[in-house]
Order: structure tokens, then C-alpha cells, then sequence
């Protein structure tokens, strides 16, 4: 069975017009369609903010993770695959900021 999951931040306006960083929502699918596909729609709908309120929601930084899981011999085997880091939204100029403080947390 493979799982593809989804960690990261977000980019959003405040309702004070300013700027800010916050978690993403975490999601899971079955391929990388589907999970780019919630993620999209996260940040389309706001529900990618965990209910944090931005007025409006700039973009996410994701780090993408292949989760492989195989039974053998009726024990648990997982594989985690190296994240990727995938940008979604309108934040190119933003981005060293948001990878910074990604890694940095």
C-alpha cells in the first residue's frame, strides 16, 4: 500500500492587511494527484488553515512524503521516502522565507 502525505505551511493575509506564516492542514491520498488536488483546494476554499482565519490564503509550502507499506511474512514493513518540498499558490516571492522557517522550526 502506498500513501503520499502532506506537512507544511502556509502564506496568508490577516485581517489586519499584514502578512503571516501559520501550519497547513495535514492530508493523505492514496497518489499525487489526489493530494495536490486537496491541497489546491485548500487553499482555494481556506480550509488549508486549520481554522486559523486569514482573510486570504497566499500559497503553502508542502513537504510531500511517499509512505510504501508492505506485510511480509504477517510483519509491518514501511518505507519512508525522502520529502519533497512543492510550492503551491502565489508565493514565489515569498518562498525562501516560508522554506526558512520550515526547516528552521
Amino acid at each position: 500500500m502506498i500513501i503520499y502525505k502532506a506537512v507544511g505551511i502556509i502564506l496568508g493575509e490577516t485581517w489586519m492587511g499584514n502578512t503571516g506564516i501559520f501550519d497547513a492542514e495535514e492530508y493523505e491520498a492514496s497518489n499525487i494527484e489526489e493530494l495536490d488536488k486537496q491541497i489546491n483546494e485548500g487553499i482555494k476554499d481556506n480550509s488549508i488553515d486549520s481554522g486559523f482565519g486569514f482573510k486570504k490564503i497566499i500559497g503553502a509550502c508542502m513537504g510531500i512524503q511517499k509512505i510504501e507499506k508492505k506485510i511480509i511474512d504477517n510483519k509491518e514493513f514501511i518505507n519512508y521516502g525522502e520529502p519533497e518540498i512543492v510550492f503551491y499558490g502565489d508565493i514565489q516571492e515569498d518562498s525562501e522565507l516560508m522554506f526558512e522557517y520550515l526547516i528552521n522550526r
